[in-house]
């Protein structure tokens, strides 16, 4: 609800890359939660974007060179507007909903089922890499589990959520993401908006969300406490003569350090002295121990603390 109504293009840093004016048609807020096909169509363009800003789900393209939108037209869409958009490309679903229902339907705008929702659902993501071959995530204004996941073929709610301390708006997923599977979504904050990544799972986990603080394996395995100091020991297993790899990430998927192969070769038991590549101390918060070998990859969490 800006003098025109833009589409913002950032790069994966945060920086704003173009503010580029939807069409003149998209008045009021305009086009707010934004799906995606996942085509992958050259380095040069965003091919195809979905969005609604009336019972129409409008159609459009963005060319990464010129920083130009290419409006494609409409579909039809089975409410006014269709806010939160998710789109399944592997069977040409798409997700929508309002206060108080949630709607599947097909591109020429014919129901495929619906669903009574008890929430008022903002933003609606796509995840193609979660267990049972994808789900949808959506966007609460719910106080607690604002995220919600949903299976899209039984249509319903699996369970699997998880809350933050704003509501959330738009979505999107990025498989992949610096290794990590991540759920982007706008945060409302009091004074103004931010865009958060909320971490789902590695890329190359099974699909299950979240990591105790114990994972066993055939031949891998990571044992720490949940709540962790400096001076506290992390061991592991790796029941073979495979070649470990053992590291430290950050809340957002940055590695802060790997442990020396002498050290894993010494010892399956690593001293953490919450510090960096460099020797520099680490801030308090939450972090994640990767243990890889040949079998693949095992993740705890763990939260640094005082």
């Amino acid at each position: 609800a800006i003098d025109s109504t833009k589409v913002f293009v950032l790069d994966t840093l945060g920086n704003l890359i173009w503010a580029i004016d939807q069409p003149a048609h998209c008045t009021g807020w305009g086009w707010r939660d934004m799906a995606f096909d996942r085509v992958y169509v050259g380095p040069n363009r965003i091919d195809t974007l979905y969005a609604s800003c009336n019972p129409n789900v409008d159609r459009f393209g963005i060319n990464k060179i010129t920083g130009t939108l290419d409006y494609y037209g409409p579909l039809p869409g089975p409410i006014n507007p269709n806010r939160p958009l998710a789109y399944m490309p592997e069977s040409l679903y798409f997700f929508t909903a309002d206060m108080f229902h949630l709607y599947k339907f097909i591109k020429n705008g014919s129901f495929v089922d619906v669903d009574t929702v008890p929430w008022l659902l903002r933003g609606a993501a796509y995840d193609s890499d979660s267990l049972g071959g994808g789900s949808v995530w959506w966007s609460s204004l719910d106080t607690i589990d604002q995220f919600k996941m949903y299976d899209p073929n039984a249509m319903y709610f699996i369970g699997t959520g998880f809350g933050c301390d704003y509501p959330g708006s738009g979505l999107g997923f990025a498989q992949n993401f610096r290794d990590m599977d991540v759920l982007f979504s706008v945060m409302n904050l009091p004074q103004e908006d931010y865009i958060y990544g909320f971490f789902l799972r590695w890329s190359d986990s099974t699909g299950i969300m979240g990591n105790p603080s114990q994972i066993g394996h055939d031949y891998l395995e990571i044992r720490a406490p949940t709540l962790i100091r400096k001076g506290n020991r992390i061991s592991y297993i790796a029941r073979s003569n495979y070649c470990v790899k053992l590291q430290i990430y950050d809340a957002i998927g940055r590695c802060v350090h790997t442990v020396a192969k002498a050290e894993l070769a010494a010892s399956n038991v690593f001293t953490w002295h919450g510090k960096d590549h460099s020797g520099r101390n680490l801030p308090f918060g939450v972090y994640f121990v990767r243990l890889e070998a040949e079998s693949g990859a095992r993740v705890i969490k763990l939260v640094y603390i005082e």
